[in-house]
């Protein structure tokens, strides 16, 4: 989460844009959001007044936790193929993403919601 304190406008985007998951949110302490209000990436102290204002910036282990396996290795085995497939980002669209949350995220629009990203919007395939 250091990168998102720093700010990863990329991440930003495909959160904002990933509404299945803006629908999962559930604010809970220590949650990290990117506040359209200060524009800028926060942590969450309190209570959230306006949720509307916010974007829900999940971690890694918050996005694992959307998909569930028996194990976190056969977890981690389908992630591995998933990368490596033509509906996957390892071999062809890989260079889009710039840190594993934006890998972790991809994977789980397209695990839980068969959603894409094509460069601007999660499209459905």
């Amino acid at each position: 989460m250091r990168e998102l304190a720093k700010g990863s406008g990329n991440y930003i985007r495909l959160c904002e844009k990933a509404k299945e998951i803006q629908e999962l949110w559930r604010p809970t302490l220590g949650d990290w959001v990117y506040s359209y209000g200060s524009r800028g990436v926060e942590q969450v102290v309190g209570e959230i007044p306006i949720r509307s204002t916010k974007v829900w910036l999940p971690r890694q282990e918050d996005l694992q936790a959307m998909v569930h396996y028996e194990t976190p290795l056969i977890m981690l085995q389908n992630f591995n193929d998933w990368l490596y497939s033509e509906s996957g980002y390892g071999c062809v669209n890989g260079a889009r993403f710039h840190s594993m949350e934006e890998f972790w995220l991809a994977f789980v629009m397209w695990e839980r919601f068969n959603k894409i990203w094509d460069g601007n919007t999660w499209k459905s395939v």
